[in-house]
């Protein structure tokens, strides 16, 4: 894409990842507008990511004229404005940057390799005729801090030494991780400045929502290159605890950068071909975007295969992995990572519970992931058609979890809730309290609970066993929803039940009792649901989670964070539930095409993240993207229907 301008340019972002719940991010124009900005941030666990590389400084010089590439943005300035040298961005196969000045063209492409905690950064500079005594000089702005937390003053120093042409930097504080910096021409030298701290960069993202925004880092190595002649050459860093893991990753790759720059160039190239052949899709820019995309989420964790629910601050989460997985694993031809995931997260069950996300030991505070866990593993079977490996591996934990969770049931057969926090999706908290408490039977829980029992009927009578006591409980179930949860007046669905109050909100959560594969509501109200979801909640970007004339309906999320969680379950489009939204259109309108809903969520992916699809959306018009630059159930629900429905396209 090329730059139009300045402002057109600090709202869109990159992302590359490394398999390792690590990545690279920053605007297409390099300025870092959030503290999770970074050229590497490290992941030594999924909930611990550390900014560890910021950016790189870069200058072009020639017969006293110096041109600065970089851009960087403070309080009260915008120094120096690289920006305006720069021709052009691209995402596929890599980020890639291209800049002229009136003595060179300079094209910068960042490259992750898959499975290392390194980035490298390959450089093709060309001269202008004439032009003579060209040099490429570059700073290195290197920190070691949470990528939650930015840092003023800090009491800490590096230390540098060198190895061989290497510099080693270990950053002064409790059990840091050592950097090191290679290029493949020039020689890295360390910083000749007196005082090498870089203060005071501003974060305009983070300002915006409520956070600290001004951060000091270090200018960790200085490199000089002479560029008489068209130059090609790769600046390495690389990161880890053991100072000699460090220095052998930086060396390995400095050896055969090209070696590594072909393998992940062809490691997704093989991802997108198997998708598109799979699901008989045609190449399409969008498409492969997503199927990228998807690949970014997965990860390794402690040797097997899990999923980071969004970037840059999202962790591990249960019910996010639970509605990924069909998407980013079964859609992609990655049948043993949806089963390495699916038996951690059983195995991460207690008293019934999968839990909601793996920070400090893991919180079991949702009362949906459960149930979601058994529509996962419906998809599943229905992909690979491998009953083998649920008969053997899962059915008897799928079970016992079952009866560990009915002891949430009812005495009318529905699922019930009496906690005080927030226990289902909709689970934001502002000054303590939630802001859409739900406390009691929340419509979608009760869905999924009907659904599962299903799976658990159907399963059974594949295992050879009685699947009526699941039956009778389905059965119990879906003759009390269909008493309780029927709004007459309007022909919608209870958002929420509890005691004798019945919450009247339009919101998407309605759609699961129609969507999933064996749906609690009875046919006759499918179409009414239907209609008013699509008049009332449908937008361009995914759907709403309230209605708009609602009072409490909130169109936009901009501020602080208190602010954008007020809007965050009260008005905020999400994409993940298109899924939900299109599996039930294609049931209720079975002869209607469901391509002008994919088409829109596919174009839409450029606005924010470049070639991601974020976390959230205003729920009115522009609808500006908010929350994560790319959200894995976001892309996964789209990637799971565009598979699923493509005869409907």
């Amino acid at each position: 894409m090329e730059i139009n301008s300045f402002s057109w340019t600090e709202d869109r972002e990159w992302l590359v990842t490394n398999g390792l719940g690590g990545y690279a991010s920053s605007t297409i124009t390099g300025l870092n507008t959030r503290k999770y900005h970074g050229l590497l941030v490290v992941a030594f666990s999924p909930e611990d990511r550390r900014v560890m590389l910021s950016k790189i400084n870069e200058q072009l010089s020639a017969g006293g004229s110096v041109r600065k590439l970089s851009t960087n943005q403070y309080w009260d300035a915008i120094d120096p404005e690289g920006y305006k040298y720069q021709k052009s961005f691209s995402l596929i196969p890599q980020p890639r940057f291209v800049y002229e000045t009136p003595e060179a063209w300079l094209e910068k492409t960042i490259y992750m390799p898959h499975g290392f905690n390194a980035i490298f950064v390959e450089y093709n500079i060309l001269p202008k005729p004439g032009v003579k005594n060209l040099n490429f000089s570059a700073e290195l702005i290197v920190t070691s801090r949470d990528s939650n937390w930015v840092l003023q003053n800090p009491i800490w120093e590096l230390s540098y030494k060198s190895d061989s042409d290497l510099a080693v930097l270990t950053p002064q504080h409790e059990n840091p991780p050592t950097i090191c910096i290679g290029s493949s021409a020039g020689k890295v030298s360390k910083s000749c400045y007196p005082d090498n701290r870089h203060r005071g960069l501003f974060y305009r993202k983070d300002l915006e929502r409520g956070y600290s925004c001004i951060d000091d880092l270090f200018i960790g190595v200085c490199l000089d290159v002479d560029v008489a002649e068209p130059k090609r050459f790769v600046i390495v860093c690389s990161a880890d605890p053991s100072p000699q893991a460090a220095i052998d990753t930086c060396r390995r790759i400095l050896k055969a950068p090209s070696v590594y720059k072909e393998k992940e160039k062809l490691r997704l190239s093989s991802l997108i071909e198997k998708f598109n052949s799979v699901n008989g899709m045609k190449a399409n820019e969008g498409i492969s975007n997503l199927v990228v995309s998807s690949d970014e989420f997965l990860i390794r964790k402690r040797n097997r295969s899990a999923i980071v629910a969004g970037y840059p601050w999202f962790g591990e989460w249960g019910r996010d992995s639970l509605v990924s997985l069909p998407g980013l694993c079964l859609t992609t031809s990655r049948k043993k990572d949806a089963e390495e995931i699916l038996l951690s997260l059983m195995a991460e069950a207690r008293d019934g519970l999968i839990p909601n996300n793996f920070t400090n030991g893991g919180a079991y505070n949702s009362v949906d992931a459960t149930l979601w866990f058994y529509w996962t593993v419906w998809k599943y079977l229905k992909s690979t058609g491998d009953f083998n490996f649920i008969q053997k591996r899962l059915w008897m934990d799928m079970k016992k979890l079952l009866k560990a969770y009915s002891s949430r049931m009812d005495s009318d057969y529905l699922i019930k809730t009496d906690s005080n926090s927030p226990m289902t999706w909709m689970d934001a908290v502002v000054d303590g309290s939630p802001v859409t408490l739900r406390r009691g039977k929340p419509v979608e829980v009760q869905a999924l609970w009907y659904n599962a029992l299903i799976v658990c009927a159907r399963l059974a009578e594949r295992a050879g066993e009685k699947p009526d006591p699941y039956l009778k409980m389905a059965v119990e179930a879906k003759t009390s929803f269909a008493d309780k949860f029927i709004n007459h007046d309007n022909g919608y669905l209870y958002d929420v039940i509890d005691g004798g109050n019945a919450d009247a909100s339009i919101r998407p959560n309605a759609l699961f009792a129609i969507s999933l594969d064996f749906p609690i509501l009875d046919k006759f109200w499918w179409p009414k649901v239907m209609e008013i979801a699509e008049r009332e909640l449908v937008t361009p970007y995914g759907l709403r989670t309230l209605n708009p004339s609602d009072p409490r309906y909130r169109g936009f999320a901009s501020g602080t964070q208190r602010e954008a969680d007020l809007a965050y379950h009260n008005g905020d489009s999400w994409p993940w539930l298109m899924g939900s939204f299109i599996d039930a259109y294609v049931k209720v309108y079975p002869t209607k095409r469901v391509g002008q809903f994919l088409k829109q969520l596919l174009e839409n992916q450029a606005r924010g993240g470049a070639g991601k699809i974020a976390e959230i959306y205003d729920g009115s018009s522009p609808h500006n993207p908010g929350g994560c630059i790319s959200q894995a159930w976001s892309v996964a629900e789209l990637l799971r229907v565009l598979s699923e429905h493509r005869d409907r396209l």
